[in-house]
This record gives C-alpha cells, structure tokens and sequence, in this order.
C-alpha cells in the first residue's frame, strides 16, 4: 500500500492540506499532482503564490479504495488516527498559515464543519495551538461546480497576505449592545449629522415586529437597540415612541445615504414605524449582483469576500434564543454591511458601474417596492372557481394514474402522490426508471419537469399522462392558487431585482407568505388581476425584442432589412427561410419559425428544437442550417462572442450591464453567453424607459407587475392615451447597437384585468 508523503520545505510560509492522495498521486508519490493539482497550480499562479514555496501534504497519506473516505478502514486506516499523526507532522511545520482543503481538512485543523461556511475565514487551529487556519474549497469540488472557483481564488488571495505574519488579525469592532435610554438617543442624534448609515434589524420568525435595530456610520462599530426581549418591550411607550421618532429622523434624512442588505426587508418590515427609508444609498445585495452576477448573494459570502470577518452567521440559532446574542449578531451584521458598502463602492467604480447602479438600479428597488405595497386588486370569485376546477382535475388524475398502475405493473397500493420522497420510490425504485435531476440542486427530482421529460422518452407508459396532469394541477394550487392575496383582498408579490443574471426581474411570496411568482403564471389565469374602481391596466410588451436586438449584434443585413421593414417578423424570417412568398406562409410554418430563430440565435440543440416544436430531429437539423445559410451574421456573431470570453470573460450590454462568466469552458457557458446581451438588455431597456416615464405620470398611476418582456400600470381610465403615449415615446427612444439606431417597438393593450386587453389606439 504506496504511502504519499508531503512535498515543500516545512519553512514554507504556507502550508496546504488536502484530505486524501489520488490516483496520480500514489504513481507519482507526490500529492495534489492530478486532475485537482493541476486547477490548484492554476489557482494559486493567478493569486501570486508559488506551489513550490508551499509545504504540501493531506489528512490522510494513503488512497481510499475508489477515492471513497469511508471505506479507509478496508486498507487498515482510519481518519482518528489519520489525524493523530497529521498533528505530529504539523508541529514540525512552520508555516504562517494552514490551508486546509475541503470539509476533512478543515474539520481535522480547526473541529469547524462545512466548508461552504467557513471559507475563507481566518481561524485558530484546533490540532496545533498557535497556527491560524484559512480553509477553501477543495479543488476536485470545482468540476462539479466550477462557478465556486472565484471564491477560492478570493481565499487564495486571502492566504497570500496572512502568510506574511503568524497572528491571527481580526477586525477590531465595537459594538454597543443593550444601551440605555441616554445611550440610544446620543448615539441616534450623532447618526443624524452622519453621510452614510447603514441600518439592519432583527424580527421574528414571521416578520410581524422588530425585536431589535443595528445601526453604524462606519465600519468599527454598530449600536444595536433593543425594543423588544423575548415578547416584552424594552422601554416605556414614551421612551419607545421618541426613539422610533429619532430613527425615522436617520432613516428619512435626505441628506443622508442609508446602507442595508436585501434592502425591501428592511423597508417592508420598518414601513409602519418609520415610512419610506429615503435616499437608499446602496443595497448591497443589488451592488454586489452588478459586480458579480453568479456568485452567491448571501451576506456570508460577501462577509467572506469582502471582508475579514470570519464567518458567524451560526450564531443566529443562538440569537433566536438568548437576547444578547441577537443583539450582538444584529450589531455585526451592520457594521460587516458598511465595511462591504465601502468596498463595493470600489468594485462598481473599478467595473464602471457606478452610474449604472445608482441612476438605475437603485431607483428600481423603489418602483418594485411601490408595486410590492400597492399590490393588485385580487379577484376572488375568479380564484375560487379556479381553484376548485384543479382539484376536480387532480382527483380524475389520481384515479386515472391508479387505474393505470393496477392494470400495467400490478401494484394495487395507493401513495401520496404529493409526497415527493413515495414518487421517487416508486418511479425510480419499483419501476426501475432513470434518476432526473434538478439542473440547479442536482439532487434527484420528480417536479413537473422531471415527469414532462419521462413521459417524452417513454410515450408508451399510461402513467405518465395522469402523473404529469396531477402534478400540473398541485403546482398551480401550491403557487397561484393559495394564499395568493392578502386581508385587503390584494396580491402583493415581492419583486427581487438581483433573481436573474441577466437582470429580469423575478417575484416570489412576500414575507406574510402572500403573493406568488408572477413570472411563471399561466396567461389563462391573469383574469385573476383586476383593475381597481376607475381604473384600468395598460399592459405594454416590447414587439420580438431578443431576436430584433439580435439582428443588430450580428449586423446580419437580412435581419436588419426585415426588422426595419416592420409587419409580421416571423412569417417574414419563415418566407425568407422556407424561401416562398410571404402571403403562402402556414400557420404551422411561422410558429415553427417563431420556436427555431429562438434556437439558432442561442445555440439551442436540434434535439430540444425538435421537442418544442413537435417535430422529427432531422427536421430541426433542417430548420437551424436554413435558418443559418439565410443569415449567416448570427454564426460570425456567435464566433465574436467566444473571442471577447477569451479575453476577459466578460460580455457588457448596451446600458453598461456586464456580467463575468466563470463556468466551465465550452458549449453550456457559450449557450449562455449568447443569450446573455438580448436577455439582459430586454429587462434593463422596459425598466428605465418605464423609470424615466414615472416621472410625468399623474396622480394615481402605479407600475404594478413586470413580467418577462411585459409591464402591467394601472392608472385612472381617462388617463390610459396620456400615460400610454409617455410609455411608447420612452421605450421607442433609439438605442444604440453596435453603431445602429435600433428602436424597440412596444405593443399597448389596455383593459379591466390583465388577460382580457385589447389594443390602444394612439
């Protein structure tokens, strides 16, 4: 059993610890010489530490049968004594920091579990007193997430500089915890004379009152006011009242920039006491979002990226129950927020993103907000008669999915067919078939689309049909059709700005566990949304926007022709495509059209456009390679697009959104890429045009949904024409594509509810 001893001089300033040798490393006795030492050497050359200055060993010296940790005891080792040894070793080493990679390494170095935690961290080793611990993600973990590799190169980063001194130097806070009445106030009416000021707070689990308030002007320290502990106040109504008084001072004080993460928490929760916190400087949430659109928005990770704060968001479990530790929790994370802020504003000056955010994105938080708190008249009748059709529709489903299972496998028990665990066990343990996997969790699925996937590669099975209805029907319940509107008989969703890398916006229940997401509501249930008293809705969606603006990236002189000529695009690109005259294009045709420009312009597979589209793969196969021989602009552009990733891997839109892709090099990330300009660009160009809009609108008007390529505003009736022209000239301003004048036309239909509209005449 080849033993694999560590390599490097024990003087290193560094020192890394992997958790066990691999193939390639019992050939070559040395570790980390495989598939993940080489992405390591990488790593560490682009954060400026030389391997070779590094001492380099693992947790454990020996190769697991099939790289598998917990079948070390079938070779006569275990990690305990793995461990004992390791310790012996490292007493003998000098490094000024350790660097344990991965769970094992960091759980031998420091007793501190997960990895996803406490990356980055700077920690005191447990096994060797006096050393300081800066763990990462192990690198073999990156191929099955590679997106992650920023963050080690960020810890790496980290790593570089704590190797120049042995002590462990945290930031030095102070925080102000339980003050008394005086305290608060001096403190509250110092914060009033202040530029900036960051605020967080602490509610219960529902969000239905404030248990305490963090608030700072720098990054050293942070009061945290207590109102109420366990459920009693802490100060009489008197004292209570002045001190919200002084807080909607700060909070409301225009010459003040107010700081917090996931700002329309703060502002849902602290509307009652304190109105509309105003001017929000930066949420930084959104800034970091801007910045770095695939990395997690997670305050721990940007605690970790950020700063040197070493991860405490743990301590919450504790804080949930014992007062002081919420307060301490709660001064924290508003002073890591304002130290963030301060670095954030570098990063959006360093990426040229600073006016982008503040004239744009900063602004949206506060029409989504408005939106989220005006919500849409919900109509009820429509939403019951709607609700008891789907159950009516699962309970046939059922039946027929157990008729179904008798009469074709034999199996007479019954399930609960919501239960996903008893679906997986049957579906995939009793019927034996293949395991899908949500795209995002990876974790075994049998949602709606693992089922619609199933019942396309097995058409033969009856089950499928009355399992994909019924999950249908439990999915429209579940996300639209329950607890959907509030006491006031209003759907207030919440909108969240930073949803999408391409900068949609997305929505979702708000914090009363109300609302849904709008976005992937069916259009047959948008009678649900009803126009107020004297009101209507004007609904604007902007006219093949992707495909128009992807014309223009590709400077393809066909599409450019047939975008400027205007009428029916599609059947237009099917007579040039299908190459007959415009007049004898099917109906058929201009909606296979409609599916394959969509797949040509992203690179989409034949197999999937065979899929949409209902038809063979050599059809699809057909479809693409006419689709590019007609306007060969769109392959030249999707050339342009791989080189400018090879530079620097990063795209930037019309507006000035730029996006840096990590993922692994090759087709998914190019699919994405391509996408990413006309995806992005659609959201940002309705959302300003519709911000700068706001500004003219009459007393009343409101923009209520924004949906995909749609906006929905609800004004009074006799000022549909007024706000529908102010609307139209704000989109249709020409925007500027690769040196063209590219206007954007927007389709306006107005009416009682959101489904039933028919269009403007202006």
């Amino acid at each position: 059993m080849p033993r694999v001893n560590p390599t490097g001089s024990p003087d290193s300033k560094i020192c890394l610890i992997g958790e066990a040798p691999g193939a390639e490393e019992v050939l070559e006795g040395k570790p980390f010489v495989g598939s993940a030492g080489r992405l390591l050497n990488r790593l560490l050359k682009q954060a400026g530490i030389s391997r070779e200055q590094c001492y380099i060993t693992n947790v454990v010296k020996y190769r697991p049968p099939d790289n598998n940790l917990k079948r070390l005891s079938e070779i006569g080792v275990s990690i305990e004594k793995s461990v004992i040894e390791l310790k012996e070793e490292l007493e003998k080493v000098n490094s000024n920091v350790f660097v344990p990679l991965g769970d094992i390494a960091l759980q031998a170095l420091t007793d501190k579990k997960s990895i996803t935690k406490y990356r980055g961290s700077i920690l005191p080793s447990t096994l060797v007193r006096g050393k300081k611990c800066v763990s990462t993600i192990h690198p073999a973990a990156l191929f099955r997430d590679y997106k992650s590799s920023p963050l080690v190169l960020v810890d790496l980063q980290r790593v570089k500089k704590q190797a120049e001194f042995p002590e462990i130097i945290l930031p030095k806070r102070t925080y102000l915890l339980n003050p008394t009445f005086p305290d608060i106030i001096a403190n509250l009416e110092r914060l009033n004379t202040a530029k900036r000021v960051t605020v967080d707070i602490e509610t219960d689990m529902g969000a239905s009152y404030v248990k305490c308030v963090g608030l700072t002007d720098r990054r050293d320290f942070a009061i945290s006011i207590p109102i109420v502990s366990g459920l009693k106040p802490n100060w009489t109504q008197a004292e209570e009242k002045l001190i919200w008084e002084l807080i909607r001072e700060i909070l409301t004080n225009p010459k003040i920039g107010k700081v917090a993460q996931n700002a329309p928490f703060e502002m849902e929760v602290l509307y009652p006491y304190v109105g509309l916190i105003y001017p929000l400087y930066m949420d930084t949430m959104i800034a970091h979002h801007l910045c770095y659109s695939e990395l997690p928005k997670y305050l721990k990770t940007m605690t970790s990226i950020y700063t040197e704060e070493p991860f405490y968001k743990d301590d919450a479990k504790e804080a949930n129950y014992e007062s002081s530790a919420l307060w301490l929790y709660n001064a924290k994370d508003t002073a890591v927020e304002h130290e963030i802020s301060e670095v954030l504003d570098k990063e959006l000056e360093e990426f040229g993103l600073t006016e982008f955010y503040h004239g744009y994105q900063s602004l949206m938080l506060y029409t989504m907000f408005n939106a989220t708190r005006t919500g849409v008249k919900a109509n009820k009748k429509k939403i019951e008669e709607y609700r008891a059709e789907a159950i009516e529709k699962m309970s046939k489903a059922e039946n027929s999915f157990y008729e179904f299972l008798e009469k074709d496998y034999g199996i007479k028990e019954r399930m609960n067919l919501r239960s996903p665990q008893q679906v997986k066990a049957l579906l995939y343990g009793k019927l034996k078939f293949p395991v899908k996997f949500n795209k995002k969790t990876k974790r075994e699925t049998t949602d709606e689309d693992a089922i619609e996937s199933l019942a396309m590669k097995f058409p033969n099975t009856n089950i499928f049909a009355p399992l994909l209805a019924y999950t249908h029907q439990t999915t429209l319940l579940k996300n639209f059709l329950k607890d959907n509107y509030d006491k006031d008989g209003r759907i207030h969703s919440n909108f969240v700005i930073t949803g999408t890398e391409t900068g949609r916006l997305s929505s979702r229940k708000n914090i009363r566990g109300t609302g849904c997401n709008s976005q992937n509501q069916p259009k047959w249930l948008r009678d649900i949304y009803e126009a107020d008293e004297g009101c209507s809705f004007i609904v604007g969606d902007l006219s093949q926007v992707e495909a128009r603006i992807v014309g223009f990236l590709a400077k393809d002189a066909g599409l450019m022709q047939i975008f400027r000529s205007g009428g029916d695009i599609h059947s237009t690109v099917a007579s040039w495509v299908y190459k007959i005259p415009f007049e004898l294009v099917l109906g058929e045709q201009r909606q296979k059209i409609k599916h394959g420009v969509h797949a040509a312009n992203y690179d989409v597979g034949e197999k999937t456009l065979a899929n949409k589209i209902e038809s063979t793969v050599d059809e699809a196969r057909w479809l693409l390679n006419q689709y590019h021989n007609t306007f060969p602009g769109v392959r030249s552009w999707h050339k342009a697009v791989i080189n400018q990733l090879s530079r620097n891997r990063t795209l930037i839109n019309p507006f000035g959104r730029r996006r840096i892709f990590f993922g692994h090099w090759g087709d998914e990330l190019f699919k994405e890429a391509f996408a990413h300009i006309p995806q992005s660009t659609t959201p940002d160009l309705l959302n300003l045009a519709t911000l700068r809009a706001q500004f003219s609108f009459p007393e009343g008007a409101v923009t209520l949904l924004q949906v995909h390529d749609e906006i929905v505003v609800q004004c009074k009736d006799e000022d549909v024409i007024r706000i529908s022209k102010l609307i139209k000239d704000e989109v249709e301003r020409p925007l500027n594509i690769e040196g063209e004048d590219v206007v954007i036309p927007i389709e306006l239909k107005s009416g009682k509810n959101w489904k039933d509209t028919k269009p403007i005449s202006l």
